[in-house]
C-alpha cells in the first residue's frame, strides 16, 4: 500500500506566566546613559533589554556595515574574491588624505585588495576605503545608495534613505557630497535596525568575526611601506567575560559615539547595541556602558532550557497502532525570562489543526509549534518568534485494514 505522507500539525503552545508583567516588550529597559540600547539574543532573535530601540538616530560609521555586507555577498557570487586589485580613483585618493575626514591614505591609481580594504573600513574604521568598497558594488557613490536602500528594505528596515557609506555626514564628503540634501544630512537608524544589520552580516558571513576580532593589520602605506591600522575597539580581547568578537564603532561630532557588538552572555550569543552617548561623552564610555547593560541583564533575566520534559504530548494518530503516540521536542530551545517569574507549560491551549496520519518513523517531525507566551516581556523578536518542531518517539506503523487482515489469516493456513 503507498504510504500516506505525514501531515504537519501546527501547534500553538501558549506558555503561562504564573507571575504578571508590565512594562516595556522586552524582559526589561536598561539604566544606560547612551539615547539608546538594545540587546539581542543571536539565535532566537529575542529581545531581552530594550531602551528607545525604535527611534532612527545618528550611526556614524556602524554603515559600514551595510558595504561589507554586499561586498562579501560578491564574493560569495563568485564576482570577485578577497585578492581582486581594486584601483583608487583620484577623487577618492585626495579625499581620503584629508585627515579632518579620513585616517587611511590611499594612492591614486594604486591598486589594493578586497581583503585590505575590508580590514581598513572594520578595524580603523576608514572612510576612504568604505567609499572605495561602495564603487565596487555599485560603481558610484550615489548608485550605492540605492542599491544599499534597496537591501535593507528587505530586510524590513525602511523610512531610511542613506547618504554615505561611510557614516560622515553629506557635508564632510567634500566633491563627492550630494549637493541636494544638506551638509548635516547623515543616516539614521533605530537600535533595532542597527540590530537586524548585524544579524544578517555575521549570520551570512560568519568569517567578519575574524575580521573585527583582530587588534591591528598591516596595510599598504602610500610611501610603499605596510603601515599598522589599530581597532577602535578595545573591548575586543579586554578581560571581560562576555568574549566580544565585534563588531563596528561609529563616532559623531554632535551624538557621542555608537557600538554595536558581538559577545556571549550565559553561553548564548548575543547582538549588543549602544547607541549615542552624548556630545561631551567620553569615548570609552559606550563600552562601559554595553558591559552595564550586560550587566544589569544578570539581575534582571535568567536562560530558561526547554526540552522534552518540558514540552511533550500523547496524540492520537489516525489509522495507526498503536494510536496513541508520544511527541516530544526534537531540540532544546533557550529562552530568556525575568529573573524572578517561572513559566509552565499550558497544555490546555494545545491546538491540533491537522489530525496526524499513519504510518510514521521513529524522530519524524510530525508537528510544529510557535511559542507564545501571555506575556509581552517575553514575545519580543527582531523577527519571527522561534518555531519548534516534535518528533514522534517511536514508529508508528499504518493499521492494517479489514482486507489485509482477512488475507493474512488465509495466507497463515496454507502456510
Amino acid at each position: 500500500m503507498q504510504k500516506i505522507k505525514v501531515l504537519l500539525g501546527i501547534i500553538i503552545i501558549t506558555l503561562s506566566l504564573l507571575v504578571p508583567t508590565s512594562g516595556s516588550a522586552a524582559i526589561f529597559t536598561p539604566n544606560v546613559e547612551a539615547r539608546a540600547a538594545l540587546l539581542v539574543d543571536f539565535k532566537t532573535g529575542q529581545v531581552i533589554a530594550e531602551k528607545n530601540g525604535s527611534e532612527k538616530l545618528p550611526i556614524a560609521s556602524i554603515s559600514k556595515l551595510i558595504v561589507v555586507y554586499m561586498i562579501e555577498e560578491m564574493i560569495s557570487e563568485g564576482k570577485i574574491t578577497l585578492e581582486t586589485p581594486v584601483k583608487v580613483s583620484k577623487e577618492l585618493a585626495t579625499f581620503s588624505q584629508d585627515s579632518s575626514v579620513a585616517n587611511t591614505p590611499l594612492a591614486e591609481g594604486r591598486e589594493y585588495s578586497v581583503a585590505d580594504l575590508i580590514n581598513a573600513a572594520m578595524l580603523p574604521s576608514s572612510n576612504s576605503t568604505a567609499m572605495v568598497l561602495a564603487e565596487v558594488v555599485a560603481g558610484s557613490q550615489s548608485k550605492f545608495y540605492q542599491k544599499a536602500d534597496q537591501l535593507i528594505s528587505t530586510w524590513g528596515i525602511t523610512g531610511v534613505n542613506l547618504v554615505t557609506a561611510s557614516g560622515l555626514p553629506n557635508g564632510s564628503l567634500e566633491n563627492l557630497k550630494n549637493k541636494s540634501l544638506p551638509d548635516d544630512a547623515e543616516n539614521k537608524l533605530s537600535a533595532r535596525d542597527v540590530a537586524i544589520i548585524a544579524h544578517h552580516l555575521v549570520q551570512k558571513y560568519p568569517e567578519i568575526l575574524k575580521v573585527s576580532s583582530q587588534k591591528e593589520v598591516s596595510f599598504p602605506g602610500i610611501r610603499g611601506h605596510p603601515i599598522q591600522l589599530k581597532s577602535t575597539m578595545p573591548i575586543i580581547g579586554a578581560a571581560t567575560s562576555y568574549n566580544f568578537t565585534g563588531l563596528k564603532t561609529g563616532l559623531t561630532a554632535n551624538d557621542g559615539t555608537t557600538f554595536v557588538g558581538i559577545a556571549t552572555y550565559q553561553t548564548r550569543q548575543v547582538i549588543t547595541v549602544v547607541l549615542d552617548t552624548g556630545k561631551d561623552s567620553k569615548y570609552l564610555q559606550v563600552f562601559d556602558q554595553t558591559k552595564e547593560l550586560l550587566t544589569q541583564t544578570d539581575a534582571q533575566a535568567k536562560l530558561t532550557k526547554y526540552d522534552t520534559k518540558t514540552f511533550n504530548q500523547s496524540v492520537t494518530v489516525k489509522n495507526a497502532h498503536p494510536q496513541n503516540v508520544k511527541l516530544v521536542l526534537q531540540k532544546p530551545v533557550y529562552l530568556f525570562i525575568p529573573k524572578n517569574e517561572t513559566v509552565q507549560p499550558d497544555t490546555k491551549n494545545l491546538i491540533y489543526s491537522i489530525p496526524l496520519i499513519a504510518p510514521i518513523d521513529k524522530d519524524e517531525i510530525v508537528a510544529r509549534a510557535e511559542l507564545q507566551f501571555n506575556s509581552a516581556g517575553i514575545t519580543d523578536y527582531l523577527g519571527k518568534a522561534p518555531k519548534l518542531s516534535f518528533v514522534s518517539v517511536q514508529k508508528v506503523e499504518e493499521k492494517p485494514s479489514i482486507y489485509e487482515k482477512i488475507g493474512d489469516w488465509i495466507r497463515n493456513i496454507f502456510k
